[in-house]
């Protein structure tokens, strides 16, 4: 009985294409078990100033605008500063 090399060829083939297909299964396999989590907090620590302004000012603007919707104009209605 003679070995054709055309079939010594052919079968090295398939084996290669199956190695590969059992690599890319594993593969795709430990993606899918990956599951997606919301993030989480691990760790926070506060600042290591914190800052002496706890309240926000308050600004009131009044703005005029042009038929081709750009500012042209605008009034301080009313500001106040920072509360500490």
């Amino acid at each position: 009985m003679s070995r054709c090399p055309a079939t010594g060829a052919h079968l090295s083939r398939r084996i290669s294409a199956a190695l590969v297909a059992l690599i890319l299964s594993a593969a795709v396999g430990a993606v899918l078990e990956q599951r997606s989590t919301s993030p989480r907090l691990r760790e926070s620590r506060l600042p290591a100033q914190i800052p002496q302004a706890f309240g926000g000012g308050e600004v009131v603007l009044e703005l005029t605008v042009d038929s081709r919707e750009v500012v042209t104009r605008i009034d301080r209605i009313r500001v106040t500063p920072p509360t500490p």
